[in-house]
This record gives structure tokens, C-alpha cells and sequence, in this order.
């Protein structure tokens, strides 16, 4: 496997995972909602690593067509950008 589709499988691999453990849930409800975190994508034409810059596309675009593919079973699905923050670590 490529650096490249590593990266995409890590990043996307958690919003992935859940849904599918998730959607069958969901589907006899005939309601829901997945939550993905991304980067402000819209807002950053290109993130300093393609890498990066390229997951994070990729989860953006995943969680779209999460939508539109789960609407007519009254899932939502959407894509949450917290913005810039710094991981504070004891010690």
C-alpha cells in the first residue's frame, strides 16, 4: 500500500468503521445522525501536507455522500470543523 492511501485509511478509517456499526442500528429507527470532525476545508484552500490536505478532503466528501445516500432513511449526516486548537499534554 502507498504512503498515500495509508494516510487516507487512517484518517478515515474511524468515520468509516462507526458508520458501519452505526447505520444498521439507525435504519429500522428510520432516524439518526453521524457526526464526522474535519478541517475548516472550505476555509483553507491547501493545508501544508498533501496528505493531510487530502484526508481531510476525503472525509468531508465521505460524509456528503453519507448524506445524501442516508436522507431517505431520515439519517443525517455531517461534518463538524473545531478549527484550530493546540493538544495540551501533562508534564
Amino acid at each position: 500500500m502507498m504512503v498515500l492511501e495509508h494516510v487516507v485509511a487512517l484518517v478515515t478509517g474511524a468515520s468509516r468503521g462507526a458508520s458501519q456499526l452505526a447505520v444498521p442500528l439507525m435504519l429500522p429507527q428510520r432516524r439518526g445522525l453521524i457526526v464526522s470532525t474535519t478541517a475548516n476545508v472550505a476555509a483553507l484552500p491547501y493545508m501544508p501536507n498533501i496528505f493531510y490536505d487530502l484526508a481531510k478532503h476525503t472525509v468531508a466528501r465521505m460524509t456528503w455522500a453519507m448524506a445524501e445516500e442516508l436522507r431517505p432513511h431520515g439519517i443525517a449526516a455531517v461534518a463538524v470543523a473545531p478549527g484550530f486548537h493546540v493538544a495540551l499534554r501533562p508534564g
